[in-house]
């Protein structure tokens, strides 16, 4: 009887064993693809956050699309280059602002000739940076975003005739 008692508690052990290997490689292999899952969803957001902001400053540029009603501006107030497009609400002049401050691509609503304040204003995206140039034509724009894994940037033209 001795004997038999012995070999059940090799086989039990032997059978211990192969568990606690099949839980390690199980673990290792669900932490792994944890890890593959979070940079994925990290390079996905930040190629949305950059599809946003360039949809959302062409959506805006179509509702202004008046001749000299777009134009690219400098304010005391701002770091770098605004995006300012006229318009007109109840027969009073407004400009919508779309600029970067604090890593937000942000939009004022301010009348005619007035000075945005970025702190009240509304934060649209999270944006490294928007650079804007300005020819005869249109205004080119792009925009960019820093991560820990990637540059990212989108170019784009906004036509002004």
């Amino acid at each position: 009887m001795r004997k038999r008692k012995g070999r059940a508690s090799t086989e039990l052990i032997l059978a211990m064993v192969l568990l606690i290997l099949f839980s390690a490689a199980t673990l290792t292999l669900v932490s792994s693809g944890t890890d593959v899952y979070s940079a994925t969803t990290r390079v996905s957001d930040a190629n949305s956050s950059l599809r946003v902001a360039a949809s959302y400053i062409y959506t805006r540029a179509r509702q202004s699309m008046e001749a000299g009603s777009i134009r690219v501006a400098v304010y005391d107030s701002i770091d770098g280059n605004c995006l300012v497009m006229r318009q007109s609400i109840e027969g009073v002049p407004y400009e919508t602002v779309i600029f970067i401050h604090e890593g937000f691509l942000k939009e004022s609503l301010i009348p005619m000739g007035g000075q945005p304040e970025p702190d009240s204003s509304f934060e649209i995206v999270e944006l490294s940076g928007f650079m804007l140039e300005e020819d005869d034509r249109g205004i080119q724009f792009n925009v960019l975003l820093e991560t820990d894994e990637q540059n990212s940037a989108i170019e784009g033209y906004i036509s002004k005739l």
